[in-house]
Formats: structure tokens, C-alpha cells, sequence
């Protein structure tokens, strides 16, 4: 956690930075709005709402701009974890099941056990 915030930490910063500014422009906007069209005006209303509009699309783009780098990283780490889980990211995949050896039968490689006679009756 504490991790995450350090990292977020200068996105925070910037974000506050755009902030400002796209709030500034948002009343220069409002303002001509306000200056040209009269108060009763519905078109005023919509200018207005225009004006907030813009500021809404500003600090959306700011705020993906400033957290691209980490969403970047996240989907090539993403990407990676699946290449993984298919078997195509150079990871070997995990080996494959032999079958039990058959009773009586050595393995390969091995030599079978030494025949010890007939298998003694029980008492």
C-alpha cells in the first residue's frame, strides 16, 4: 500500500497541476459566456454548461495522460502472466506424466531385479 501511494505520489501532483489549469480556463470560459449573453438568456445556461464540459474532458485526458506510463506497465505485466499460462513465453512448460512402470518390468534404464526363486508360501 504504501508502495502504491508513493508511486502515485507525483500523478497526484500533476493531477493537481492540470487541476488548476483546467479550472482556469473553464472560467475564462464561463466568463465570456457570462459577458456576452444576457443572465436570462437560455443559451447562457448552455455555454455555460459547455464550458464545464471542457473542463470535465480536460482533467479526464490529464488523468489518463499522467497514469498511462503505469497502465502501460500493467498490461505488458499482464500480457507476460499470460504468455506465461499458455506456455508461450519461453517459460518450459511443466513436464509430462510418465506412467507407472509395470508390475514385473523395470523401468527404462534400469535392469530388472534379480529373480530370488518362487515367492515363499505363508505360515
Amino acid at each position: 500500500m504504501r508502495k502504491a501511494l508513493l508511486l502515485l505520489f507525483p500523478l497526484l501532483l500533476a493531477a493537481g497541476e492540470v487541476s488548476a489549469s483546467c479550472a482556469g480556463t473553464q472560467d475564462r470560459c464561463a466568463a465570456e459566456c457570462n459577458g456576452r449573453l444576457p443572465e436570462d438568456d437560455p443559451a447562457r445556461v448552455g455555454c455555460v454548461a459547455r464550458c464545464a464540459a471542457d473542463r470535465a474532458a480536460c482533467e479526464a485526458e490529464a488523468g489518463y495522460e499522467a497514469a498511462k506510463p503505469w497502465l502501460d506497465r500493467r498490461v505488458e505485466e499482464m500480457k507476460r502472466l499470460y504468455e506465461g499460462f499458455k506456455g508461450d513465453g519461453g517459460v518450459p512448460p511443466p513436464p509430462k506424466k510418465t506412467p507407472p512402470p509395470s508390475p514385473g518390468k523395470a523401468p527404462p534404464g534400469k535392469s530388472p531385479p534379480e529373480d530370488l526363486g518362487p515367492t515363499p508360501k505363508p505360515i
